[in-house]
């Protein structure tokens, strides 16, 4: 399973057809080609709001585990673009006098999965 917890139907939306996940009643689902998730004893695919949260993945891929740790990490997406415009200011006022070094780490930084920094 997953080691990021998922509290966000938006999140499941995200992963790829053919995932298994697992919510906090037990209940199991697939993701289908139409978006949906098929769910045992549902002869239609239900909605991602439809399960209990927090939900984790099930025997993750590496590319699915990385992409829900992303998704789900400490680091949101405008803490991400604040962060990115002061590497770009910085390269703009001088990263070539000596400081591209540092510049470069913070890019690392911001990239490494969740939990690897």
């Amino acid at each position: 399973m997953t080691i990021n917890p998922i509290n966000n139907p938006a999140i499941l939306d995200e992963l790829p057809v053919g995932t298994e996940i697992r919510d906090a009643d037990g209940d199991a689902g697939f993701k289908a080609h139409g978006g949906g998730w098929q769910v045992i004893g549902y002869a239609w695919a239900l909605d991602a709001d439809w399960f209990r949260f927090p939900v984790h993945v099930v025997n993750p891929t590496p590319a699915t585990s990385e992409l829900v740790a992303d998704l789900t990490g400490p680091i949101t997406m405008p803490m991400l673009k604040t962060e990115l415009r002061r590497v770009v200011a910085d390269i703009h006022s001088g990263a070539a006098a000596g400081a591209l070094p540092e510049v470069l780490g913070r890019l690392e930084r911001l990239l490494a999965p969740a939990g690897r920094r």
